[in-house]
């Protein structure tokens, strides 16, 4: 019987590559905003109105690499959603776009512009979970 020498598993090469940042796909852009339609379906009224939606994301500093993507994403999913008139007749989706420069400061001054102005039904954002902070309320009716 000849000795033979026990085989070793390979010795795995160190990571080399960059982070590449997530790809937002159309689908995940469209199962994100197909809740948003749901919403604002089971509360539209009967009249026709025209509901305002934050996109409140970093299209500048260090996390605008995400957050110009989401953005387009979302205002892509409001275009499709107002073409095919998906909330009834006469509604209709309008986008305030908001940078909030990825800076918590500027994130917290728009929560407190936008949070509670009636005539905003949502805010989609911020970018980065570090930004999320508890908004101001809203008197409920």
């Amino acid at each position: 019987m000849t000795d033979h020498p026990t085989p070793r598993a390979p010795i795995p090469k160190p990571c080399t590559d960059a982070f590449q940042a997530p790809t937002l796909t159309p689908s995940l852009v469209t199962l994100s905003c197909s809740g948003l339609l749901g919403l604002l379906m089971a509360s539209a009224s009967v009249q026709a109105a025209e509901h305002s939606i934050l996109v409140m994301q970093a299209l500048t500093g260090p996390s605008a690499f995400v957050g110009v993507s989401v953005r387009d994403g979302m205002l892509l999913a409001l275009e499709e959603s107002n073409r095919k008139q998906e909330l009834g007749a006469g509604n209709s989706l309008k986008a305030i776009v908001a940078d909030d420069a990825s800076d918590r400061n500027q994130s917290v001054t728009l929560l407190q512009r936008h949070a509670t102005d009636p005539s905003v039904l949502m805010i989609m954002g911020p970018t980065s979970g570090g930004r999320q902070l508890p908004a101001p309320t809203r008197p409920t009716i």
